[in-house]
């Protein structure tokens, strides 16, 4: 084994003067940078003494309304810089809201428990997710606004008047817009925020950017760079008995009272990992250790659990009783948030996790181990996402140092990732981060962006459609690469068929082909045989029918509004011949790979004389429902062929949306779907919906549960547009929705939405006989006691129930 460590350039007595260690900088510093008493207040009242210099240095930037880019490691408070800005613009500007805007549900909810030391202040905190609605009347009542990207873009979709509401923005994880399946609603959210006639101060923080300059050119904001932070050690070693090296990490981490984060690439890993590191608990800790967590863990651990029946909870228990557990996306919401509270409160000293716990959860782990350099298909993990998984490591106030074991294979690998993921500049040693790139430029994204503009334009022109675009991240960096395309091109047909197959064509790989001939050519169609050294295929465009190509990358690119290497190659071919009689099937396919096109000839928009465009009610609900253009172009197809008219036809048409959208994770069988989803109707318990298959997990289940609920409620609102025959089953799919959203049926989202019980609570009540709330307020107070005679009814819920009953009498 050979240790590689890479230490922080700041010395600790640096990072303790500017942690709060010494001194007590905190009101004087920020008084005299104009912060009013109440927030100084605030804040100190989490234990913040001082300000360290990025973040003094960040809100003297921000105090006169500019926005901002932050970047700085992990554990350098950059949350605390929105904080103070967000909270002093509502000082000196009450009319407008602040947003804290977050990637996951989990650090929002987490941002709003922190945001609640702000009380004080006066303000009303309000939170929202995908799983709350946000009605327009709950927004105005709301002064700070903590949001997922994907809730408030929705919420905004709808009320567009709303955008000149907000004052500032605080986007935390703002690398998140260079991803390739969020990245691009997240960016037009950012652009549309900017386009508005009052844009408001935004606020991007991130540690992994590596060309944060061109994020700050975009916003047009200040940059705020540094590389200080807690003294984090990085140890690259060579191991060829992973679990060995894992066991003398923690036994060596024990000894301190540290805790342990040890981050794997995939479920399994986590689960198997913890089950062998928690038989080995005596290594690591006393017998006395154990008894304290067991204890702790029955009295707050247990009750959170919503069915500790499952074969996944059931070892989870048995692990954590050991103090190790693990945590991934499979695991039921009850059991994630009751894993991160027990870790957060020391309840668990050692946590194997997938890459859930990577963005950004404040946890409190000295020490993090990376398993894994490499992903399960032998790909690298990326800079960034090491470097995430590493910056959990450290505790600000608490800890004097972190330190991250990243665990190579072999010499290579060794040899790799030290050039992978650091770089030295000027004798110190830092972490190298990749570059933020836009997605937006993908087809179904520019589609869906430009219906979103119309929208909210109510009538737009071609002008209001590219200045949109122009504000883009995406014409940013195509500008900064020197770029001579037109942004017109990209979103409009182009007049000239040459000049548009340089956007819809893919010119570089077609330098592969090493010959055509042309087997057919006549006005309306050309065939030609296009040739590699390796392969050939038959390559055509056809007036009526479009382009095809026998090559297996062909359909798929064009769905993505791209030519693939042999139809660009014949294109181009016969676009630079004297003969122009065969140009128009060429120009027709060109044509119809515009977003623009597809939008219109899908009934989604509608142009009218000077090049002016208006949504069509159907491309208003689309934007409204947060639906790709293409998905509700295939639900309202799949509507009109085969009305949805049971409850089975509804699940049906669920599945084959998510099958279309890969959105949620399914069984292969839409069968086997359709049978899970009709148990979690009937509030079957997740052991009994499951069983024994092994393919999904309770988070699968329940993330296929959430997913089918927006939709279901979706069609409820689609086929009320559609006519009156299939109008009639909108409040049918209404109810189902609300069902599924429970997972119960109609009788228990009735109890469980009066008493305030899980979801297995209200199950019990109605397996023990109470099958209405008029029931259950029927039975006289001093005989509710004899509730505790149903299976799964104890003390805690009966005390629930009476006090809701007891509620409700009251009103």
């Amino acid at each position: 084994m050979r240790t590689v460590s890479i230490k922080s350039s700041h010395e600790l007595s640096r990072f303790q003067t500017y942690c709060g260690l010494r001194g007590d900088w905190l009101t004087q510093k920020l008084s005299q940078l104009g912060i009013s008493s109440q927030i100084i207040g605030c804040i100190r009242s989490r234990g913040i003494s001082t300000l360290r210099p990025v973040q003094r240095e960040a809100i003297q930037q921000g105090i006169n309304g500019r926005s901002l880019v932050v970047t700085s490691p992990p554990g350098t408070g950059k949350t605390l810089i929105g904080e103070v800005l967000g909270f002093h613009k509502l000082q000196t500007n009450p009319t407008k809201k602040t947003v804290f805007l977050l990637p996951l549900r989990a650090l929002a909810r987490q941002k709003f428990r922190e945001l609640k030391s702000y009380d004080r202040l006066g303000f009303q905190i309000g939170y929202t997710t995908g799983g709350q609605d946000l009605t327009s009347e709950a927004f105005d009542a709301t002064d700070v606004l903590v949001a997922t990207y994907e809730r408030l873009d929705s919420f905004l979709r709808s009320w567009p008047e709303k955008f000149n509401q907000i004052g500032t923005v605080i986007c935390d994880e703002i690398h998140e817009v260079g991803g390739a399946s969020r990245g691009p609603r997240l960016e037009a959210l950012l652009t549309r925020l900017m386009s508005t006639s009052d844009p408001p101060q935004i606020i991007g923080l991130s540690a992994t950017i590596a060309n944060p300059e061109m994020i700050a050119n975009w916003l047009g904001a200040s940059l705020v760079v540094t590389t200080e932070r807690m003294p984090l050690q990085y140890h690259l070693l060579i191991s060829t008995n992973k679990l060995a090296t894992i066991n003398k990490i923690l036994i060596k981490s024990m000894k301190k009272e540290n805790q342990v984060l040890i981050f794997v690439n995939t479920r399994s890993e986590a689960e198997n990992l913890a089950m062998r590191l928690a038989q080995k608990n005596q290594s690591y800790l006393t017998r006395a250790q154990i008894m304290e967590i067991t204890e702790k863990l029955s009295t707050h651990f247990l009750p959170q659990l919503e069915d500790p029946t499952t074969p996944t909870a059931s070892n989870l228990l048995d692990c954590a009783r050991r103090g190790v557990a693990w945590h991934h996306a499979g695991l039921a919401t009850s059991e994630r948030i009751a894993v991160e509270e027990a870790f957060a409160q020391r309840y668990l000293l050692i946590l194997t996790a997938t890459p859930t716990l990577a963005a950004g959860l404040n946890l409190p782990a000295s020490t993090v181990i990376i398993k894994d350099l490499k992903l399960w298909d032998s790909r690298w993990i990326s800079a960034n996402d090491i470097h995430q998984r590493a910056g959990r490591a450290g505790r600000p106030l608490l800890d004097t140092e972190g330190h991250a074991f990243l665990l190579a294979s072999d010499e290579e690998e060794l040899e790799i990732a030290d050039k992978k993921y650091f770089y030295t500049k000027q004798g110190e040693v830092l972490s190298r981060y990749e570059p933020i790139t836009s997605h937006l430029a993908d087809i179904e994204s520019l589609r869906e962006q430009i219906l979103t503009r119309i929208v909210q334009c109510g009538t737009a022109s071609r002008q209001d459609i590219v200045k949109m675009f122009q504000n883009s991240l995406w014409w940013a960096q195509k500008q900064s690469e020197g770029g001579t395309e037109h942004i017109d091109a990209y979103l409009f047909p182009a007049s000239s068929p040459q000049y548009s197959l340089r956007i819809r064509g893919t010119p570089d790989r077609a330098k592969r082909i090493v010959g055509t001939k042309i087997i057919q050519k006549t006005p309306n169609r050309i065939t030609g045989i296009v040739s590699t050294k390796q392969t050939q295929c038959t390559a055509s465009f056809d007036l009526e029918k479009g382009a095809y190509c026998s090559c297996s990358n062909a359909a798929g690119l064009l769905q993505k509004g791209i030519l693939c290497e042999h139809l660009t190659y014949l294109a181009d071919k016969l676009l630079r011949t004297k003969e122009f009689f065969h140009a128009p099937p060429i120009a027709r396919t060109l044509y119809e790979l515009s977003p623009i096109y597809y939008l219109q000839n899908r009934g989604l928009i509608q142009e009218f004389e000077g090049a002016q465009y208006e949504a069509t009610p159907l491309g208003r609900l689309a934007v409204q429902l947060y639906l790709k253009p293409s998905t509700m172009v295939l639900i309202r197809d799949s509507i009109l062929t085969k009305p949805v008219r049971s409850q089975k036809e509804a699940l049906r048409a669920t599945l084959i949306v998510f099958q279309h959208e890969r959105r949620a994770k399914i069984p292969s069988s839409l069968e086997d779907g359709i049978g899970l989803l009709e148990k979690w109707l009937n509030g079957l318990p997740y052991s009994q919906i499951l069983g024994d298959q092994g393919i999904m997990y309770p988070g699968d289940l329940e993330g296929l549960a959430s997913a089918t609920t927006w939709l279901l409620s979706c069609l409820s609102r689609i086929t009320n547009t559609l006519g009156e025959q299939l109008a009639r089953y909108s409040d049918e799919l209404h109810v189902l929705a609300k069902r599924m959203s429970e997972g119960l049926p109609e009788n228990g989202v009735e109890l469980k939405e009066h008493l305030g019980l899980t979801r297995r609570k209200t199950m019990a009540l109605l397996r023990g006989g109470i099958r209405s709330i008029e029931e259950l307020k029927a039975i006289p107070p001093e005989e509710l006691t004899e509730l505790r005679r149903i299976p799964g009814i104890g003390n805690r819920t009966l005390r629930v129930i009476q006090k809701a009953l007891a509620t409700t009498s009251s009103t």
